[in-house]
């Protein structure tokens, strides 16, 4: 199997920084919605960008273009993590007293970790 390598050029700078901006609007789009829905509908919200954003990912795969999956995909795996963390919180799992990082034992804030390493293994995987 050849390990294929991106070659730094116009188009490949235009791909990363089309998808740190997808990603970016992505997180803005969440933060505006987070303030003004509930938790529930927050929730929901969160699946648009998750769906959108794996279907571009797959789209990119299938027509073999490598670099573009790549970058949709880690996309994706970010809105999988803010899609979980609007779960867990509308579900009263995240603590809201925490202060520092190393206060007490949380399942919930262990359960996030689980599954986002979960999930970018298994986008590594694909992808």
């Amino acid at each position: 199997m050849e390990v294929r390598k991106p070659f730094w050029t116009e188009w490949s700078f235009l791909l990363y920084a089309g998808a740190l901006t997808v990603l970016g609007a992505a997180l803005a789009a969440l933060s505006y919605l987070s303030d003004h829905y509930g938790k529930g509908a927050y929730v929901l919200w969160s699946l648009l960008p998750l769906a959108v954003l794996v279907a571009v990912a797959r789209v990119f795969r299938s027509r073999g273009e490598w670099i573009a999956a790549g970058l949709f995909a880690v996309a994706a795996t970010a809105m999988w993590v803010a899609f979980l963390a609007a779960l867990e919180t509308w579900w009263g799992w995240v603590p809201k007293d925490q202060q520092a990082p190393f206060d007490g034992w949380h399942w919930g804030l262990w359960l996030l970790f689980l599954l986002v390493i979960g999930a970018s293994v298994a986008a590594l995987r694909v992808y």
